[in-house]
């Protein structure tokens, strides 16, 4: 009688102790790669388990202020290898936004983490003219939706090699840039993944 009490009493703090449950951060919002981890953009969420790879609620004063390397979405459980604390773009490359209309790019949506193909392309007020490569592989780091008044436009920031920085902006400010969405799998010249 005295082993099935002793039993039992083992079988429930087994159980008891399986149940306790611990505070582990996730995201509250999405953060797209090489965005900074803002307060609000994070929970708690109380789980059972050791959840040794996965960051303790008590870190959050840390957390805050570090780097996505990747995109990361709403409900994510966060572990370090998520993160960054240096800002998420390399120190031999610079993020080059462009504003694309639909012909100048990808019906598809683009999102962070695509590879694309750079070209130049004649000014939308000349009707014909040459067009090249400019970048073979570059990788996107945002993108946002915006209203040029003429129809869909998107806003897209391209991660490019330092030295290609400045000819990008050009471009694009001249209304020069196409993309084109690239395999996956494809390796871009820079990569947020460098800045680790």
């Amino acid at each position: 009688m005295l082993l099935i009490l002793g039993g039992a009493l083992a079988s429930g703090l087994i159980a008891l102790r399986s149940g306790e449950r611990s505070d582990y951060l996730v995201l509250r919002a999405d953060v797209e790669a090489g965005a900074r981890i803002a307060a609000a953009d994070l929970g708690v969420a109380r789980i059972a388990g050791t959840g040794a790879s996965a960051i303790p609620a008590g870190r959050r004063a840390q957390i805050v202020g570090q780097y996505a390397r990747t995109a990361l979405f709403s409900g994510t459980l966060l572990t370090a290898q998520m993160l960054s604390a240096k800002e998420a773009v390399p120190a031999n490359a610079a993020v080059v936004g462009t504003v694309l209309t639909p012909e100048r790019r990808p019906a598809a949506p683009l999102r962070p983490g695509d590879v694309v193909a750079v070209f130049t392309v004649p000014r939308p007020d000349e009707p014909v003219g040459e067009s090249s490569e400019l970048l073979s592989a570059v990788e996107v780091v945002d993108v946002a939706e915006v209203s040029t008044g003429g129809g869909a436009a998107v806003a897209v920031s391209l991660l490019v090699p330092h030295a290609d920085a400045r000819e990008v902006a050009l471009r694009s400010a001249l209304g020069q840039l196409a993309v084109a969405r690239l395999a996956p799998g494809t390796a871009p010249l820079v990569s947020v993944a460098d800045a680790g």
